[in-house]
């Protein structure tokens, strides 16, 4: 059960450690998934979740695609798509294990082929799955999601890896090259929390008096920039707003005022980079806190944060995602914020969100 005094710093410092984790026991982690896979052999995969959990399922819904070669898509818990697919499967993800949302999509969907995914042990998603898996990074006590997202999208694209590879849709080659592409990125990972701690530790007197955010990516960073969004929303509970590159353009940037601070995921995409790195620029004329993060070292200044990245968009919401996440675990804290809000108890004992109590 989750509990929102718990401390989200210790959990978002796991992260490299269960992200090796989760690889090495791939194969018998996602043995569940494959199974169901191999015998439904789906001409479409619908990812199912809220909250945190959504965000981890789009996050991983494009390479999931791109690695089996079927359609797949994502839908909230509470709002379930027509299906017209002549042969879908389903996964729905709750890393407590209690969402009654998703308790009812499974309920409404559960004449077709699908596996549950959570990170509780024992939980009522679990109990009432035939299929049945662990994300693998264990329990998350703390009420905003750090690890859990980051380990929901890894443990998502190795289901698709490893039934990719059982199937024949990808080569033995194919697959060992994303899976080296997976070990830099939990490589790296050490060494960018490293350097996320220190960024924060530059801005810290500034990101304390920060009173509404904008979060920009483009492509893979902006499911990243979503995400990093809803955790700021949760902690700090200032207003953040998230946005790929080019829709920010198309009107939201009208709101720009002196205190809107921009976080800036910029892209290594040669097409796009040039673009995002003039904006950020126009963005700092405008306001006094602009904020790049970034794996060209070039490209940034003292107070933006370089990353050692990967190169893939297969591994950018791991990258990216690391510093709103650390902002929303530090910020508050140093704040003395309360953890929760009444409103929220108020209406989470009207709406039941969570299954008994989350029990």
């Amino acid at each position: 059960m989750a509990d929102l005094t718990k401390p989200m710093y210790g959990y978002w410092k796991k992260q490299p450690e269960k992200f090796r984790d989760i690889l090495a026991c791939r194969k018998s982690l996602v043995a569940e998934f494959v199974e169901v896979y191999r015998a439904a052999r789906p001409d479409r995969l619908y990812l199912v979740g809220s909250g945190t959990s959504l965000n981890a399922c789009r996050a991983a819904a494009e390479h999931m695609s791109g690695i089996l070669g079927i359609e797949v898509s994502c839908a909230a818990s509470s709002r379930i798509p027509a299906i017209y697919a002549e042969n879908p499967m389903f996964v729905f993800l709750s890393q407590g294990g209690s969402s009654t949302n998703t308790l009812a999509a499974m309920e409404r969907l559960g004449q077709w082929p699908y596996v549950t995914i959570t990170g509780e042990e024992e939980s009522e998603i679990r109990r009432r799955s035939a299929h049945h898996m662990f994300i693998g990074c264990g329990a998350e006590l703390a009420g905003p999601k750090t690890v859990g997202y980051t380990s929901s999208v890894l443990n998502l694209t190795l289901c698709a890896l490893e039934s990719a590879l059982e199937t024949g849709a990808i080569t033995r080659q194919g697959y060992d090259d994303t899976i080296a592409v997976l070990e830099r990125a939990a490589d790296n990972m050490e060494e960018n929390i490293r350097r996320t701690e220190a960024w924060f530790e530059r801005n810290r007197e500034t990101l304390l008096g920060i009173q509404k955010y904008v979060i920009v990516g483009k492509a893979s960073s902006a499911d990243a920039a979503a995400e990093g969004a809803l955790k700021m929303l949760e902690t700090v509970k200032v207003p953040v707003l998230a946005f790929e590159f080019d829709e920010y353009l198309h009107g939201p940037l009208l709101m720009t005022d002196t205190e809107l601070a921009g976080m800036f995921f910029i892209t290594e995409d040669k097409a796009v980079k040039p673009r995002m790195l003039e904006f950020a620029r126009r963005h700092a004329q405008f306001s006094k806190y602009t904020f790049l993060v970034s794996g060209d070292e070039n490209a940034i200044g003292e107070n933006d944060l370089h990353l050692v990245i990967t190169g893939s968009a297969l591994t950018e919401c791991y990258e990216y995602v690391l510093a709103p996440q650390l902002v929303s675990a530090r910020v508050p804290v140093i704040l003395g914020l309360p953890a929760g809000a009444e409103i929220f108890d108020s209406y989470a004992g009207v709406w039941n969100t969570k299954y008994q109590d989350g029990r």
